[in-house]
């Protein structure tokens, strides 16, 4: 290890140019695999979430216009390029309960005679994409997810944890999105049910109290504090989707200018790499890529002219070392971890700040480190060998 500590006291210099052209060239690398992964393309409708992308949508707005919510939802939910997903976490609990511990959510205590408990809020696409299984009673029927509006009798489901507690038809006093309502048990889900939600990818519905999302056709009743938390509820969903970060962002902007709504966030869909992506592939993305490539070659280019540098700087060293009685090979293995040392460099440091950027884009990053390990493979034996051969020379 004393001869690579001389062999980079004595390239010092070099070896910063290297460090230097080796960050910018594997952060090149890094964006043309960016830009071959994320090519707009056109997307269908998801049917499943094998294979498909998920993006979080998040309503930013404390207290929305019910009327510009309602349309929102209703252009996001009839866009053929994405399957509006909900299955969001809602404040609920119910009157008289006698259940557990186990029934009551993190942090929330009774208060006047009614017991918190864990909620759902699902829609339609919710049913289909998790496969939901009863285990009695009924799933929700069509007209159930519409026009719901505090008044009257809402549908529940209950998690198989309640199936000692009630029965299927039992009316239970519920407290949710703000309102005291009457609820009627209309099945239980079975014990091995799971859903997907938000946070989790796989949630247990074992204590789940699961609510219909509604779907508002009639005129809407903006002072309503139901319709106004179900809306929310229901905007605070997933998309799934084959369409990239940038498909997506496209697909968005569209709906945006539908329904005159704008105050929501994309989560998964930013970062600061897409952003720049974005704005690079929708300039041209044929010339984006064949720059890219050109600066790749010319940066391989000169990170071997630089090496070939250090070999010179280096053949006085050489001579030295083996008169000291170090042979060539032991003297080429640490050249060869020189130069691996400074290409880890490259590619890791690049690779900290655009997992950051890009929201942990962990599947980027892996192509980018098994592409990256490949090159500077290639790139450590070609240098090994020009070292071999500056050597020889100088032995002559």
């Amino acid at each position: 290890m004393k001869a690579l500590y001389i062999l980079h006291k004595q390239n010092r210099r070099l070896n910063l140019i290297l460090i230097a052209v080796s960050i910018a060239f594997f952060a090149i690398v890094y964006f043309l695999i960016l830009h071959m992964m994320h090519t707009n393309v056109p997307a269908t409708a998801g049917k499943s979430f094998d294979g498909q992308n998920r993006y979080n949508i998040t309503v930013l707005d404390k207290n929305p216009d019910v009327e510009q919510l309602n349309k929102f939802h209703e252009v996001l939910e009839n866009n053929k390029q994405v399957t509006l997903y909900n299955a969001s976490p809602v404040n609920l609990s119910i009157d008289d309960f006698s259940g557990g511990d186990e029934f009551t959510p993190p942090k929330m205590e009774d208060a006047n005679g009614t017991s918190p408990v864990y909620g759902l809020q699902i829609n339609k696409a919710a049913q289909k994409l998790n496969q939901i299984q009863m285990d009695s009673g009924r799933f929700f029927d069509s007209k159930e997810f519409e026009n719901y509006n505090g008044k009257g009798t809402l549908p529940v489901i209950l998690g198989s944890s309640f199936f000692t507690l009630y029965d299927v038809n039992d009316v239970i006093q519920l407290n949710v999105h703000g309102t005291k309502v009457q609820a009627k048990i209309i099945g239980f889900l079975k014990s091995e049910q799971t859903l997907v939600t938000p946070t989790l990818s796989q949630l247990s519905a074992k204590h789940q109290v699961i609510i219909p999302a509604q779907d508002y056709t009639d005129a809407l009743d903006s002072s309503n504090e139901y319709i106004r938390q179900s809306l929310m509820a229901s905007a605070n969903a997933i998309l799934v989707t084959s369409a990239s970060k940038i498909g997506i962002r496209d697909t968005m902007l569209d709906v945006s200018k539908e329904s005159n709504y704008w105050n929501f966030a994309i989560g998964g869909a930013g970062g600061m790499t897409v952003n720049l992506y974005s704005i690079m592939i929708k300039a041209n993305p044929i010339l984006v890529g064949l720059l890219l490539l050109i600066g790749i070659v010319g940066m391989a280019v000169l990170l071997l002219k630089t090496q070939e540098g250090r070999n010179k700087n280096n053949r006085k060293l050489f001579g030295i070392l083996i008169n000291s009685g170090m042979d060539e090979s032991n003297i080429k293995l640490f050249t060869k971890m020189e130069i691996g040392l400074i290409l880890a460099i490259g590619i890791l440091v690049p690779l900290v700040p655009f997992l950051v950027v890009s929201q942990m884009a962990i599947k980027l990053a892996i192509i980018y480190l098994v592409v990256s390990i490949i090159i500077a493979t290639c790139i450590v034996l070609v240098v090994n060998k020009r070292t071999k051969v500056e050597m020889e020379r100088e032995h002559v």
